[in-house]
Parts: structure tokens; sequence; C-alpha cells
């Protein structure tokens, strides 16, 4: 297919054009969704590992072998300060976690959004699947002569990739394959 034929087919596309189905705002509320669903994740699991250290703190104290009659009052409060401690600085630490988190999403609501990426060029596109389609009819060619030993449908299929594809590379290779074939032929 030449390249004015595509030109010609995109523009009548073009003038067709359809207008999109989807509702205005469908990229702000899917992005209002997706934020919902992150904060709504960071809550739960700032949660969860709260839920999940207070048990663990109830186990260790319930299970906690203490000997009757061996551990001194004095010295069980003094335990017990440390372990008040150690709880004070991970709730301490949890929470600054938190004041990060919440700073960051500020940060992100007040940066200006992304710019949308450009549309890519039709002309681009359609090279590249040209590229495709060239490319694969020199391999069928290279198989069906070297594997399949059908070497005159293999030179058939080389003629036909230079016809549909010119301006591509794989020309360039059908065309080095067939002067290796026929070195006194013009092609």
């Amino acid at each position: 297919m030449s390249d004015e034929a595509i030109r010609s087919l995109l523009r009548q596309a073009d003038q067709a054009g359809v207008p999109p189905s989807a509702p205005p705002d469908l990229a702000g509320r899917v992005m209002r969704l997706a934020a919902r669903r992150r904060r709504r994740k960071a809550a739960l699991g700032a949660l969860s590992a709260a839920a999940c250290l207070a048990i663990a703190v109830a186990a260790a104290a319930l299970l906690r072998p203490d000997a009757p009659g061996t551990a001194d009052p004095g010295e069980r409060a003094a335990q017990l300060r440390q372990e008040i401690a150690r709880l004070d600085l991970r709730a301490q630490t949890t929470l600054a976690v938190a004041e990060h988190m919440i700073a960051l999403e500020a940060q992100r609501r007040a940066a200006p959004p992304p710019r949308p990426a450009p549309a890519p060029d039709p002309e681009r596109m359609i090279q590249q699947e040209m590229d495709k389609a060239a490319w694969s009819m020199v391999q069928l060619a290279a198989r069906m002569s070297v594997v399949e030993n059908r070497r005159e449908e293999a030179m058939a299929t080389y003629r036909r990739t230079i016809a549909l594809f010119p301006k591509t590379a794989w020309a360039v290779v059908a065309r080095q394959q067939l002067r290796k074939a026929f070195p006194t032929e013009e092609i």
C-alpha cells in the first residue's frame, strides 16, 4: 500500500471524526478515586500496624515467665518503665512516619498536574507497522530458503517485499538476498 493511499485513508477517517463517548471529567474522577483508595490503604496499614503492635505487647506481657517471689516490686516497676519508654519511642516513630506521609501527600496535591503525553504520530506508527510487515516477509523468505528448501518461493517473497515496501530497510535486505542468489540478474 503506498504512502499516498494511507494518507488518503487517514484524512477520510479524520473527516468522519466521531466524538469520544467518555464523560468529560473521566480522568479527574479516576484520579480522585485512586487518591481516595491510596489514603484508605495507608490509613488501614497504619491502623493494622498499631493493632499488631498492641497485640504483640499484650501477648508478651501475658506470656512473660515471672517467677513468683523472686521479682522485687522495684525491679518490676523499672521493667515497666523501660517497656513504657520503648512503647513511647515506637509511638513517636509511627507518628513521625504518619506526619511525613501527610506532608508528602500535601506536596503532591500542591504540585501542578502532569502534562499529558503528546499523541503519537500516525505516519510514524504506519511506518513502524510497514517495517514490521517487511521484516516478517524477509524472515519468512529466509526460513523457506534455508529450513524448508523452497528456494523459488523464497525468492518470490523477497521480490514481493521489495515491491510492497520499497522504502524500508528490509527491502534492502531482500535485495541483498536476491543478489546473493542471482548475482548476474539486475534487481
